[in-house]
C-alpha cells in the first residue's frame, strides 16, 4: 500500500471517528433524562385550567350554534354542522330541494339552531 493511499485512509478514518463521537455525544444527552428545554416544558405544564378557555359547567345551559361545514359527498343537504360544545349534529336540511346555495342552507341552519336551543 502506498503512503498516499494510507494517508487518505487515515484521514477518512479520522473523519468517521470524529463524526461518530459527535453523533454519540448528542444521543447520550437525550438518553440521560432530557435537556433543560424538556424540563422547562415539564415544569410549564402544571396549570390544570387553561386561561381564556370557557369550560362549560354541568348546570350551565349549552347553546347550539350551526355553521357552514361542507362535506365531500356532493350532497348539499348536509353541509351544516351544529355544536353545543359537547355534542355535534349534522342535520339533513332542505330535503325537497335539488340544488341548495350556501345562503339557502344557512337560512335553514338558523331555523334548525333555533329549534335546538328551544328544546333547552
Amino acid at each position: 500500500m502506498s503512503s498516499r493511499i494510507s494517508s487518505r485512509l487515515m484521514i477518512v478514518a479520522s473523519v468517521v471517528a470524529v463524526g461518530l463521537s459527535i453523533g454519540l455525544t448528542g444521543c447520550s444527552s437525550l438518553s440521560s433524562g432530557g435537556s433543560d428545554d424538556e424540563q422547562t416544558v415539564q415544569d410549564a405544564v402544571v396549570d390544570d385550567e387553561p386561561s381564556g378557555v370557557a369550560i362549560p359547567q354541568p348546570d350551565a345551559p349549552l347553546y347550539w350554534t350551526c355553521s357552514y361545514d361542507p362535506t365531500i359527498n356532493d350532497d348539499w343537504h348536509d353541509d351544516v354542522l351544529c355544536s353545543n360544545g359537547v355534542e355535534t349534529n349534522r342535520p339533513y336540511l332542505r330535503e325537497g330541494d335539488d340544488f341548495i346555495t350556501q345562503d339557502e342552507i344557512m337560512e335553514s341552519a338558523a331555523d334548525f339552531e333555533a329549534q335546538l336551543n328551544a328544546r333547552g
